[in-house]
């Protein structure tokens, strides 16, 4: 016959169970939840955008709603990591260089600001605002507030992205991160444009 558990086991093993459980502030978190919505959005844009055919055949069947919708378009995917540089050569093979250029630079610019406000919420909520002394030195002392640093930034592999998280994380002011984002995002879509242009010449 086995013994009977003691109720100091079972006590001692509560709190061993009660933090195996995942804690529900984070299910509860707005944060998260937009976090998911904003995924899921995304994930259902590049099935939907796959099964067209992709940026160009975007262009070609929707005639002139596709700037229309290629902007916004362009602004949210740009917000995950997946290459988005398809929309300005598409835009640019479309309309011409100029035409190609203007809706890139909005679309990276708009999504610029999509993912700092992301980034700015996640940090209120989380509080990481009084964690920031807890950063390794060499992030802490990244020059994020900096108007050059958010600019230059962005010519750098995934620049993008470290420009927009870092600059919502630390708090920069909206209309700095705003301006700074379209003149760093300006050279990147004369590039590819530029490259969607010529592709239009051969």
């Amino acid at each position: 016959m086995s013994e009977p558990t003691e109720p100091r086991a079972i006590v001692a093993a509560e709190p061993e169970l009660i933090a195996a459980r995942p804690p529900r502030r984070w299910v509860k978190n707005p944060s998260v939840l937009l976090f998911v919505l904003v995924a899921g959005l995304i994930t259902g844009l590049v099935f939907w955008l796959r099964s067209i055919g992709g940026a160009d055949a975007l262009f070609e069947r929707y005639g002139l709603w596709a700037p229309i919708l290629s902007v916004p378009l362009h602004a949210v995917i740009a917000v995950a990591p997946i290459p988005s540089e398809v929309f300005a050569v598409a835009a640019a093979t479309a309309y011409g260089w100029p035409i190609g250029t203007a809706m890139a630079w909005a679309g990276w610019t708009l999504g610029s600001m999509m993912q700092w406000a992301l980034a700015r919420r996640g940090a209120v909520d989380f509080d990481l605002d009084a964690k920031l002394d807890q950063l390794p030195r060499f992030l802490a002392k990244l020059p994020v507030h900096h108007p050059l640093f958010l600019i230059c930034v962005r010519w750098v592999p995934a620049g993008f992205h470290i420009a927009n998280i870092a600059a919502g994380v630390r708090g920069v002011p909206w209309r700095r991160h705003l301006w700074t984002a379209a003149v760093g995002s300006f050279p990147i879509a004369v590039l590819f444009a530029g490259i969607g242009a010529g592709i239009s010449l051969l």
